[in-house]
């Protein structure tokens, strides 16, 4: 189900962006590595879940410090206060 601008949409509209998980009232997200999150993605799931909502990003590797600031970042330019998770599995 696409997201867009803090509710759903049909379809794939521009902008929109597609979680993998709905979990627990939030937003878990899967991804490789870092580089792999897109700023768009990161602010459209910070609407949907909007202020103490939870978004959960798991790597397949640990993620770089600079990395996590540039999403921190995102989140905070969202201007939602949502709460970032990140979980890793390999170093």
């Amino acid at each position: 189900q696409a997201i867009l601008n803090g509710g759903s949409a049909a379809g794939r509209p521009a902008g929109s962006a597609i979680p993998d998980f709905f979990f627990r009232g939030g937003i878990l997200e899967a991804k490789l590595t870092g580089a792999a999150v897109t700023k768009n993605q990161l602010q459209q799931y910070a609407r949907y879940v909007g202020d103490g909502g939870n978004i959960t990003y798991m790597f397949k590797q640990k993620p770089t410090p600079s990395q996590i600031s540039t999403m921190e970042r995102w989140l905070k330019e969202s201007k939602f206060d949502a709460v970032l998770q990140v979980a890793y599995v390999f170093e």
